[in-house]
């Protein structure tokens, strides 16, 4: 299937997703969103790939962070959070319309595995075109037993490294972390007050 395919079946896929009353959930926005801004520099440009409905940058930049989000289809993104200066862009991560290194730091959140298997090698590339210091991706190992057919990439963590490792030419500082080690992380650093 061609990207162009890819990316029409994916907004279509998503926008119905995002819009479905019975789905509580888009990932773990709030503590992936407040282990970012207990980690990351404030004056760091900051792009959240696949951001879902935008609550995670929502708080981010109500927290003054300069945070922008990127997703296939905004259709779940309310027009109160579209306010603002370049806070979302509607493409998808294999076609990400900035510039070379234009983001201090990238991160997504249950997105890489959504990726259709040949987008992989060109989003692993997109990412680090545009990220100048440092990404996160926080990667599920397993199907989703919700959304039967969303997890098209389905892989262990070191699969993974090994993917971003063969693209990494830059040497940008890379973290991939499944849920379990977010969740630590995030205990460890959030709960304890170490802002």
């Amino acid at each position: 299937m061609s990207f162009e395919a890819q990316e029409k079946k994916q907004r279509e896929q998503y926008a119905k997703l995002y819009n479905d009353k019975t789905c509580h959930s888009t990932g773990n926005w709030r503590d992936v969103a407040e282990f970012i801004m207990a980690t990351v520099p404030r004056s760091y440009r900051i792009l959240d790939i696949g951001c879902g409905k935008g609550l995670g940058v929502s708080l981010m930049r109500d927290n003054r962070f300069l945070c922008g989000g990127l997703d296939v289809t905004l259709a779940a993104v309310d027009k109160e959070r579209m306010t603002g200066k370049n806070s979302f862009t509607e493409a998808p991560a294999w076609n990400i319309p900035f510039d070379d290194g234009y983001f201090d730091f990238t991160f997504s959140s249950d997105v890489m595995e959504h990726m259709p298997p040949e987008t992989v090698e060109t989003v692993i590339k997109e990412i680090y075109r545009v990220t100048r210091v440092e990404t996160l991706h926080i990667i599920a190992e397993t199907e989703n037993n919700h959304y039967p057919d969303s997890h098209l990439t389905v892989h262990p963590i070191t699969w993974w490294r090994g993917e971003f490792g063969k693209h990494n030419k830059h040497r940008t500082l890379t973290h991939l972390m499944t849920h379990d080690t977010m969740w630590l992380l995030h205990e460890f650093i959030c709960k304890r007050g170490h802002r």
